[in-house]
């Protein structure tokens, strides 16, 4: 130390003491007068000279002595051990740590983050309580592959959360856990496996998400058709394969108006394939022809759905072959008949995901996973971007979207682009990965970085690579040590000896710290809070989440894959004569009447127009049953007279038929009543009231033929 800085500190405590001694001095004077006179005004008037005036004149009386005594003990000793202590806790406040202060956080702080208010996402344990994640920000769980994210993470918050759930489940292991406890809540539970050679599945249908409308149908399609055919990386400006794939684009653009303006065909991705077969034709020559088939029909295309189907036929045959085969090579997928049925339809509503509570558990083999890729963008494209169309409604809930090995299924771009978006729409994800590592090779290092910087908080399981532990370890950041150090040193004059300190920076971690963390430990990190290392949540270590999970899961009923098989491929026959009647009767999914002459229905309907739209349904049951009557009858001779056919008079009674399901439809109970603005649900329930009073069997009673075609 040099004699300047010895000097100085000399100083300092000299000082200290001075100022601590006339503190001493004038409390002591002050306090003497506040026993004595209790005037506020005589204390304001003391000075350091008075301590000493005040022995002077009252030191002989020996109660003031006493008081004297008594105020210069307590004041000296105030000033000499309160004043020194506070200065120095000053000195230590205002001193910022060399290498960082770097800590984990106590309960008092854990509870100041409000993690112990048992609302939201579970994230883990402390001191035995729940620690959940309230608010509308995402939660990122990195944890190596076994080491029990689905059992400490995915499970817990499946067995808890309150609102909907989309899931990521390759392992159907969630669904097996977790979807038996939901349904029995009252949650509508959907298990979207179109892999499942069971049939055991839920469908989604891509295109029945399209609107009908002409204001937004084009761009409806061109979102999917951005997904299927996405813009090929390194492409730049031009490029063969950024035509190809724009060129795909426009063809799916053309075909998929033409599905939309032609209802006796179904609207889904197997049948765009089927079409591009083109039916024993060139592809070029079939379009052509349906073109001018529908204008001889009267019942002409669209422009916009002409003017794409023009622009794909005004390439060259070379090229057109080239645009063909982008156009299929990502609907091979659907020649799969099981994956076909599973798209055939919707059986749940993505837009009532924050309306209805119900869990879209998405289960896929990992063999299936190259092929589910698509499948996988398109659903949680379509949720996301339905779901941000408008802000959350009073009465909504929130809607959990749990992503289990989130690279897996490849990249949902979605996701980069409305990330920082989605919390106002009280959509929440989760994402569960085995490392940042995993989820660049999908994304991109740069991007992969934007996920996780946008996670609100971030739950790290001890891991297994060196470079994450690196990792975790400087996101704990560092604290610092003092070190002190003993040097000695020995010579001619003798042995000599000292001490040293010195200040070091360590990580609150080591990465081999991190990595020998116990099975049951996890660090979390978030926003605006200290680091918490903490225990799992385990849910078999809660006996009543342990009691949830073995609640039976929820059953879905297989698919009818024969009946789709039929349909897709036009197998019909006609119907016997006891089908269709109350001994045996049909389902009305298997019944196949000619609906090519039924006008389109129009999202918003009328109530003029459904009506017409039902009557329409009736008259082409009737027509389809009165073809097959008139075949099958014998010819009319010219001398007997005419006579009213079976035909007729089923018609005239399907008017008031009819006429009775409209009207129990619109007197049918609220808890009954399809939903407003759905027209096929009306029409279904309708249909359902009338099916008793239509029997179409009283139409034939000539040589047994059946009353209409059926599947």
């Amino acid at each position: 130390m040099s004699a300047k800085s010895f000097a100085l500190k000399g100083l300092l405590i000299a000082g200290g003491i001075a100022l601590c001694f006339g503190a001493g001095t004038w409390l002591s004077g002050a306090s003497f007068m506040a026993m004595s006179e209790r005037s506020v005004q005589r204390v304001l008037n003391v000075k350091l000279t008075s301590i000493s005036r005040y022995w002077s004149e009252y030191g002989d009386d020996p109660k003031q002595a006493k008081r004297l005594k008594l105020s210069m003990g307590l004041s000296y000793g105030l000033t000499c051990l309160v004043l020194p202590f506070g200065f120095g806790m000053a000195a230590l406040g205002r001193r910022r740590q060399l290498h960082g202060d770097a800590r984990f956080a106590n309960g008092a702080e854990i509870k100041n983050a409000k993690l112990l208010d048992g609302e939201g996402i579970i994230v883990g344990k402390y001191r035995g309580r729940y620690l959940t994640y309230p608010g509308q920000q995402y939660v990122w769980v990195a944890a190596p592959p076994r080491s029990g994210k689905g059992r400490g993470i995915a499970v817990p918050n499946l067995l808890n959360w309150s609102g909907s759930v989309m899931v990521l489940d390759f392992k159907n292991e969630l669904w097996e856990f977790t979807s038996g406890f939901r349904a029995s809540c009252g949650h509508k539970m959907f298990r979207f496996a179109p892999f499942d050679k069971d049939g055991s599945s839920s469908r989604y249908n891509p295109l029945g998400y399209v609107r009908n409308d002409e204001l937004n149908r084009v761009s409806d399609l061109l979102a999917i058709g951005n997904i299927v055919y996405p813009e090929p990386a390194g492409s730049g400006e031009g490029g063969s394969s950024k035509f190809f794939a724009e060129s795909a684009r426009n063809l799916f653009l053309g075909l998929g108006l033409y599905l939309l303006e032609t209802p006796e065909l179904p609207r889904t991705f197997g049948q765009m394939l089927r079409l591009a077969s083109g039916n024993g034709k060139p592809f070029h020559v079939y379009l052509s022809d349906l073109i001018k088939k529908r204008i001889a029909e009267k019942r002409p295309l669209s422009r916009e759905c002409v003017d794409a189907l023009n622009r794909f036929l005004s390439n060259a045959a070379q090229v057109l072959s080239s645009i063909l085969s982008t156009f299929t090579a990502p609907l091979t997928l659907f020649m799969d008949p099981v994956v076909d049925a599973a798209t055939s339809g919707n059986d749940f509503d993505l837009s009532k995901v924050r309306n209805e509570h119900m869990g879209i558990y998405l289960c896929i083999p990992f063999e299936n996973v190259p092929s589910s890729r698509l499948l996988v963008n398109l659903l949680f494209t379509q949720a996301i971007n339905i779901n941000t169309r408008e802000q959350p409604k009073p009465g909504m809930h929130q809607c959990l979207m749990l992503l289990d090995e989130f690279a897996v299924p490849g990249r949902i771009d979605v996701l980069t682009r409305s990330i920082g978006l989605m919390p106002s729409f009280d959509l929440r994800v989760l994402i569960m990965c085995q490392s940042e590592s995993q989820v660049a090779f999908e994304y991109g290092r740069d991007t992969a970085r934007t996920i996780r910087t946008a996670m609100g908080m971030q739950v790290l399981f001890p891991p297994k690579e060196q470079e994450d532990a690196e990792a975790y370890s400087r996101m704990l950041d560092n604290q610092t040590e003092l070190v002190r150090n003993r040097n000695s040193s020995s010579g001619r004059g003798g042995t000599s000896s000292g001490h040293s300190e010195q200040q070091q920076r360590r990580a609150l971690m080591l990465p081999q710290e991190i990595k020998r963390l116990p099975n049951t430990k996890q660090i979390i990190v978030m926003e605006q809070c200290l680091p918490i290392l903490c225990d799992r949540a385990n849910y078999d270590a809660d006996a009543e989440l342990e009691r949830r999970s073995k609640i039976r899961q929820a059953v879905i009923p297989p698919l009818d894959l024969e009946t789709h098989v039929a349909r897709i491929h036009l197998c019909v026959r006609p119907m016997e004569v006891d089908e269709g009647t109350a001994a045996k009767p049909v389902p009305v999914e298997r019944m196949a009447p000619n609906f090519k002459q039924m006008p389109p229905l129009r999202n918003g309907a009328t109530d003029e127009e459904i009506d017409k739209w039902q009557d329409s349904f009736f008259d082409m049951v009737v027509s389809s049953a009165a073809a097959i009557a008139a075949a099958a009858e014998p010819p009319v001779q010219e001398a007997e007279a005419p006579k009213k056919t079976a035909a007729k008079k089923t018609a005239a009674k399907r008017k008031p038929a009819a006429k009775r399901a409209k009207k129990g439809a619109e007197s049918a109970p609220e808890d009954q009543s399809p939903p407003e603005g759905d027209s096929e649900e009306r029409w279904a329930a309708a249909y359902e009231q009338a099916e008793d009073d239509l029997d179409l069997s009283a139409a034939f009673k000539r040589r047994g033929v059946g009353d209409h075609a059926g599947l």
